[in-house]
């Protein structure tokens, strides 16, 4: 196992999967700003490959 025990390297371990970097953002943003929002996740995809 992973030495720094985060939940991302335990399950990269525990399954064999490659860990991606994940996504996040912040409630207000996500509820206010749904325009900037939307934006940030489009782009997070893209860079991920999951859309072009």
């Amino acid at each position: 196992m992973d030495s720094n025990g985060s939940t991302e390297s335990t399950i990269g371990d525990i399954t064999g999967a490659e860990m991606k970097d994940g996504f996040a953002i912040s409630g207000e943003t996500a509820q206010n700003q749904r325009d900037k929002a939307g934006e940030a996740v489009t782009e997070w995809l893209r860079e991920g490959g999951f859309i072009e």
